[in-house]
C-alpha cells in the first residue's frame, strides 16, 4: 500500500540565517534591471543639469562624497534600494578609490540578484585592499545564494583569517555543514557565532537544529530553551516540541506545539510525530481530537486520520 504522509500544519524544521539580509525576492518582475538603474541615474543627472535646477543649485553648498554617501544610507534605512544605489554611485565619482562604498554598492547588487555584478564589485575592492574581510563576505554571500556552497565556505573562511569577530560568517559556515550533515563542524561554528552574539537567540536555535538533526536530542532540548529565554518565535517553539518529542516528553512537547500555533495545530503536530514513529493508535487519536476542535480548518488532520486508520487495519491483517 502507497502512503501519502502530509505535513502538519506547523511542522516546520527551522534553520535561520540570523540578522544576514540575504533573503531573496520570489518574483524577478520586482527587482529593478540594471539598465533601469543607468536610466534613473541618466535621468536624474539630466534633471539636474536643467536651468531651473541650476539656479537652485548656485544658492545650495556642494555636496561632498560623504553627503551622498550619508543620503544613501538613509535611503537605505527606508528601504529605498533604488535611491540608496543612485548616492552611493554619486559619491563614488568624487571618491573612486572608496572601497567601502563599493561594498555599499555591491550588496546592494546582491540585494537586487545581480549576483556577477556584485561579485565584480567585491572583486574590484579586493584589487585595492587584497585583505578586505568585507569584500570576501559579500563574495560568501554571493557564492552562497546561487547554490555554490563549497566556494562560500572557501571565502567565509577568507573572511575570519582576516577578521575572527565576524560572527555572520562563523554562522554561514554552520548553516553549509548543516546542509552537508557536518553536524559536529556546524556546532562548532555555531559556538563561535554566540560567543561574539550571545544575545541572539537565533544562533542557538540553528545549533539546537544541528544537535536535533545528529540525535542530540537533549543537548538541542538546550539549546532551545536558550533561544527561548531570547525570544518567543513560535518557530522556536516548534522546534523545541520536536525535540522534546524524541526525549520522551511528550506532553512537554505538545504545550510547545501549542505555543508554536494553536490547540488545533498541536493535536495535529503530535498526531503526525506518533505516526511518523509507529504509534498509530496514538496518532488517530490526536488526529480525532485536531478534527473535534476545527473539523473545517483541518483537512489535513482528517486526511492524515484515514490514513493511520489505513496503516492499522493493514497491520492487523498481516497479524
Amino acid at each position: 500500500m502507497k502512503l501519502r504522509y502530509r505535513l502538519p500544519f506547523v511542522f516546520i524544521i527551522v534553520i535561520t540565517i540570523s540578522m544576514i539580509s540575504c533573503s531573496h525576492h520570489n518574483a524577478r518582475s520586482n527587482l529593478i534591471k540594471k539598465n533601469q538603474i543607468r536610466a534613473m541615474i541618466n535621468q536624474h543627472n539630466q534633471d539636474n543639469l536643467s536651468p531651473y535646477r541650476e539656479d537652485i543649485g548656485k544658492l545650495l553648498p556642494e555636496l561632498t562624497a560623504e553627503d551622498y554617501e550619508k543620503r544613501g544610507d538613509e535611503y537605505v534605512r527606508q528601504d529605498n534600494m533604488n535611491m540608496s544605489f543612485i548616492e552611493y554611485e554619486k559619491a563614488a565619482r568624487l571618491n573612486p578609490e572608496s572601497t567601502v562604498l563599493k561594498y555599499k554598492m555591491g550588496t546592494l547588487m546582491l540585494k537586487k540578484g545581480f549576483t556577477e555584478d556584485a561579485e565584480s564589485m567585491f572583486q574590484t575592492i579586493l584589487t585595492i585592499d587584497p585583505d578586505n574581510a568585507p569584500a570576501y563576505m559579500g563574495l560568501g554571500k554571493s557564492a552562497f545564494i546561487k547554490g555554490d556552497l563549497q566556494g562560500a565556505e572557501i571565502n567565509f573562511h577568507e573572511v575570519l583569517i582576516r577578521d575572527d569577530q565576524q560572527w555572520k560568517a562563523y554562522n554561514y559556515l554552520g548553516i553549509i555543514c548543516d546542509r552537508q550533515q557536518r553536524f559536529e563542524e556546524a556546532v562548532k561554528h555555531y559556538a563561535s557565532a554566540i560567543w561574539l552574539q550571545p544575545a541572539n537567540a537565533a544562533l542557538y536555535n540553528n545549533m539546537g537544529m544541528s544537535l536535533y538533526l545528529s540525535g542530540q536530542y537533549d543537548k538541542a532540548v538546550r539549546a532551545f530553551e536558550e533561544a527561548l529565554g531570547r525570544s518567543d518565535d513560535k518557530k522556536i517553539f516548534n522546534n523545541m516540541a520536536l525535540a522534546l518529542y524524541k526525549t520522551g516528553e511528550k506532553d512537554r512537547a505538545f504545550n510547545n506545539f501549542n505555543k508554536a500555533g494553536d490547540r488545533a495545530s498541536a493535536y495535529n503536530n503530535l498526531g503526525y510525530m506518533h505516526l511518523i514513529t509507529g504509534e498509530s493508535d496514538k496518532a488517530a487519536k490526536a488526529f480525532s481530537e485536531a478534527i473535534e476542535i476545527n473539523p473545517k480548518f483541518y483537512v489535513r488532520a482528517n486526511e492524515n486520520l484515514e490514513e493511520t486508520i489505513a496503516i492499522s487495519s493493514e497491520i492487523a491483517e498481516q497479524q
